[in-house]
């Protein structure tokens, strides 16, 4: 059981400690190429955990070649671009960041990749959605009306209580957790 400072100050200033050790740890990853790397790490572990998946099915996933990048993974086997969104049990609401698929700018990427994460950080569900049947899913096509009719400028955020994502669930390798 973790027992935390008593004081506020103490508590904030530990809290503070950690981050900036994780924060160093992340910059090596990166560095390393494992992962991105910027100030999401919730993203960048999602990435991981996504590019990981596609290498267990021997299929060859490479990081986009800078973080600003409309995609996150390409497959080079199949030049496929993945999106990935990740959210943790955390999330009070249960919502991410927006998905946008840019129809008006080409599309850069086709698949979407979403990962729940456990509250240690580990995959807890692995979603893929190709992105012609995403776009038919209902907060999709509500979206589009809004955006269209509307002028609604936002796009539907990624949210684990999204019941369709059990279709497109993949099983995770048992050894990770």
């Amino acid at each position: 059981m973790n027992k935390f400072p008593e004081s506020n100050e103490e508590l904030f200033r530990q809290a503070l400690k950690s981050l900036v050790q994780s924060r160093l740890l992340f910059d090596e990853c990166a560095k390393r190429g494992i992962v991105l790397g910027n100030d999401n790490h919730i993203g960048d572990i999602g990435e991981y955990w996504v590019k990981r998946w596609y290498e267990s099915q021997e299929i060859q996933a490479v990081l986009a070649a800078v973080k600003t990048s409309a995609y996150d993974i390409l497959l080079s086997n199949t030049n496929d671009r993945v999106s990935v969104k990740t959210i943790t049990e955390w999330s009070r609401h249960g919502k991410g960041t927006q998905i946008k698929p840019l129809l008006e700018k080409g599309n850069p990427w086709n698949i979407l990749a979403v990962v729940i994460l456990s509250p240690d950080l580990l995959p807890s569900q692995l979603s893929i959605i190709p992105l012609a049947e995403l776009l038919s899913m209902p907060e999709f096509v509500e979206n589009k009306t809004k955006r269209s009719e509307k002028g609604t400028k936002t796009y539907p955020r990624v949210s684990r209580d999204w019941k369709w994502l059990d279709r497109y669930r993949k099983e995770l390798p048992k050894a990770w957790g």
